[in-house]
């Protein structure tokens, strides 16, 4: 699985912050989903580990995985972790999985990487006990007023749509369900308008990570790239109530 945001240190408090941003979004998402307390979580592309901490928090199950295939993130993941949390060196794209079969899968901004969701998902469907549940939060759209966001995000999606992945991918998973033998049992959109300064902070911190993939390099003049990189610097030094950049978050619910 190709990351293009990488798994640097950066990239890690980059994950650290933007979890915090989606924190309460996905908090209320994964409460309102299950019915009763699961007995085994799988958390999807974990990262440094704070959804597997929600997921711990949300559902109060006993015994909750975290599988990435970054070493360093897993290293973070695994600092002072609580028991009943276990992280997994694992490439998600690959199953079977070195732990489940699971009552409950989460994955939030990790299908937007991968080329073939539909493939993946019906993967990840394996993995589940029958009547468990896969949970997935992607961007469904954005709309963004601020001619600096709307910029970085040209820049993003041709970037991913060059590694043959997509932004906006909440109305392809939306279709997806009776393709990887799952039913789809859950479908809304909501809107999460963070500040402006919380929108900059995450893309100043992606820019960063990104700004020397092959793709950038090969496409854009460096000026640029620089230009933006500090226009997004001193919007994520401004703190203000403006919210100029509005997720349409896709939360969708799978029953195996």
């Amino acid at each position: 699985m190709s990351y293009a945001f990488r798994d640097t240190e950066l990239a890690a408090r980059r994950l650290i912050y933007l979890a915090g941003v989606f924190a309460d979004t996905t908090r209320d998402f994964v409460i309102e989903a299950i019915a009763d307390t699961p007995g085994l979580v799988i958390d999807l592309g974990c990262g440094p580990g704070c959804t597997t901490r929600l997921l711990a928090e949300a559902t109060g199950c006993p015994d909750v995985v975290g599988l990435d295939e970054s070493e360093y993130f897993l290293s973070i993941a695994a600092k002072g972790a609580p028991d009943g949390l276990r992280f997994i060196q694992h490439d998600v794209t690959v199953t079977p999985f070195p732990a489940g079969p699971a009552d409950l899968m989460f994955c939030r901004y990790l299908l937007t990487h991968i080329g073939d969701p539909a493939g993946c998902i019906a993967g990840w469907a394996t993995q589940l006990k029958p009547g468990g549940l896969l949970l997935c939060e992607e961007d469904d759209r954005l709309e963004v007023a601020n001619p600096v966001f709307r910029e970085y995000i040209d820049i993003v999606t041709g970037m991913l749509a060059a590694q043959s992945n997509t932004l906006e991918i909440g109305p392809i998973l939306d279709n997806v369900a009776d393709s990887a033998g799952l039913t789809k049992v859950a479908s809304s959109v909501i809107e999460v308008r963070p500040p402006d300064h919380e929108s900059a902070t995450m893309f100043y911190m992606n820019i960063q990570t990104w700004k020397h993939n092959r793709f950038i390099l090969d496409n854009y003049e460096s000026a640029r790239i620089e230009d933006l990189e500090a226009r997004l610097k001193a919007a994520s030094e401004h703190e203000s109530r403006e919210s100029t950049m509005e997720f349409h978050l896709r939360r969708l619910v799978f029953r195996r």
